[in-house]
């Protein structure tokens, strides 16, 4: 009986916040939870760990770079030959947003250090489509265009994956940061992160 108290306070205590407590997943892809004042809240895990991690990225740009991660083995990348030149003009650039680039074959690059944020990530197709985008807009002359799709490219890569079972804490861990990100409620693609049914709308949905 003691455990139950215990559970139930930290229950009631994840609930005074905006977004409430987590009560499960519903297909491994969205969180169900509820407030204190009884409203059903159902937030998108990827879309929403996608937003924050965006946001993160942002953040440390903002502050002069991206932090990266050596590789304990460097890994080559093999590009199409006018991607290669766009992606080791643009080295510098590259390593200001945590991907580190050496010269390897007329036809590969060397990746030496990869975004921290990621993790343990495979830096073939993240080296590929940035390398892409940086190609595409340096053509429009858009650095900055450029940039938005790399910071959504790592952030795609990094973010909780749906069909991914998440522990009721990682659950609540999620609402939190939600909570205190201000542009949480949508996606990087402007779709909605979080829904919520207000006790009177799940009352009319029994005719009540």
């Amino acid at each position: 009986r003691k455990g139950e108290n215990s559970t139930e306070n930290l229950h009631n205590s994840e609930e005074n916040h905006p977004l409430g407590a987590a009560l499960g997943q519903v297909g491994s892809s969205y969180i169900v939870a509820t407030t204190a004042g009884g409203d059903l809240v159902l937030v998108d895990q990827h879309a929403a760990h996608e937003r924050l991690v965006y946001e993160r990225l942002k953040e440390q740009l903002n502050q002069g770079f991206i932090q990266a991660q050596p590789l304990l083995i460097p890994t080559p990348v093999t590009l199409p030959r006018h991607t290669l030149t766009a992606a080791l003009d643009a080295a510098n650039l590259l390593k200001k947003w945590g991907l580190e680039v050496e010269s390897h074959t007329e036809t590969s690059l060397m990746v030496t250090a990869t975004p921290a944020i990621l993790g343990d990530v495979n830096p073939a197709p993240i080296l590929k489509e940035v390398s892409e985008s940086i190609e595409e807009n340096a053509n429009r002359g858009s650095v900055q265009k450029a940039l938005e799709r790399v910071l959504s490219t790592y952030a795609c890569h990094h973010s909780v994956r749906a069909g991914r079972r998440l522990s009721l804490s990682e659950q609540n861990q999620l609402l939190r940061d939600i909570e205190n990100t201000p542009a949480a409620a949508t996606c990087n693609h402007g779709r909605p992160t979080v829904r919520l049914l207000g006790a009177l709308q799940l009352a009319t949905l029994f005719d009540r």
